[in-house]
C-alpha cells in the first residue's frame, strides 16, 4: 500500500511540476525503512532471549490452564 502511495504522490507531482510529492514520497520510504528495522530488531532480541525464531517453541507465549 506504501508503494501505491509512492506511486500516487509522484504521478501527482508530475502533473503539477514541483517536488513536493517527491518529498512525501521519500518520507513514505523511510518510514517503511524504519518500520521493518523496528521488525527485524523484534525478531533478533527474540532469537538472542529464546535462541529461538519460532513462536511455536516458545513456551512463554502460550497460555496456562
Amino acid at each position: 500500500m506504501l508503494n501505491a502511495a509512492n506511486l500516487n504522490l509522484v504521478l501527482f507531482n508530475f502533473q503539477k511540476k514541483g517536488l513536493d510529492g517527491q518529498l512525501l514520497a521519500l518520507f513514505i520510504i523511510i518510514v517503511a525503512v524504519c518500520e521493518a528495522a523496528v521488525g527485524i530488531a523484534i525478531i533478533l532480541k527474540t532469537y538472542h532471549y529464546y535462541h529461538t525464531a519460532v513462536p511455536d517453541q516458545i513456551s512463554d507465549l502460550k497460555e496456562k490452564n
